[in-house]
């Protein structure tokens, strides 16, 4: 006989039946308590940018989410006719310290009465690091010629909004044999 399913009052499951879910679901929790979490140990994430990308009648416009970054980090160039390739890197500082229970005597020579004052050393251990960091690359190809000398970029309130006109084509004209 096979095992019920779908559990009902008649036939409850068995109590071990959601015993990895818990536990799939507390591991998540017991990662952020973890003591010896550290975050030097994590690796740099590959960072997909999203990008808005829309083509009007002669223009094309690309708009992406890119916070914190400043145009030193973003570099855009054409890789050939057609293709686009927006490419950047984002870092983000983390010092680790080491929480201590010592504290030090306060030092001033001047002062007796601070002698037997303690004061506690300033430290901190990540409890989560969620900011990503590392490099980026984006592709985007064109279906029509484009103007690369009237390409405008701008960065404003971590949005890189790019507008790429497209060429002027020119419109066939037929030779008249005589």
């Amino acid at each position: 006989m096979f095992p019920l399913m779908c559990p009902s009052a008649r036939h409850p499951p068995p109590a071990d039946i959601y015993e990895p879910l818990l536990e799939a679901l507390s591991f998540g929790q017991q990662s952020l308590n973890y003591p010896q979490f550290d975050p030097a140990l994590s690796a740099a994430c590959v960072i997909n940018p999203r990008f808005d990308f829309r083509e009007t009648h002669d223009a094309y416009h690309l708009d992406g989410e890119l916070p914190g970054l400043t145009q030193k980090d973003i570099d855009i160039e054409f890789s050939d006719s057609h293709t686009l390739v927006i490419k950047g890197r984002t870092e983000r500082e983390y010092h680790r310290t080491e929480p201590e229970n010592v504290t030090e005597k306060a030092e001033d020579d001047n002062n007796t009465e601070n002698d037997n004052k303690d004061v506690k050393k300033d430290s901190h251990r990540y409890r989560a690091r969620e900011r990503i960091f590392g490099e980026f690359r984006r592709t985007f190809s064109f279906t029509s010629q484009v103007n690369q000398d009237a390409v405008k970029a701008s960065l404003k309130n971590g949005v890189l909004s790019i507008h790429v006109p497209k060429a002027i084509t020119t419109v066939a004209k037929k030779v008249v044999i005589e």
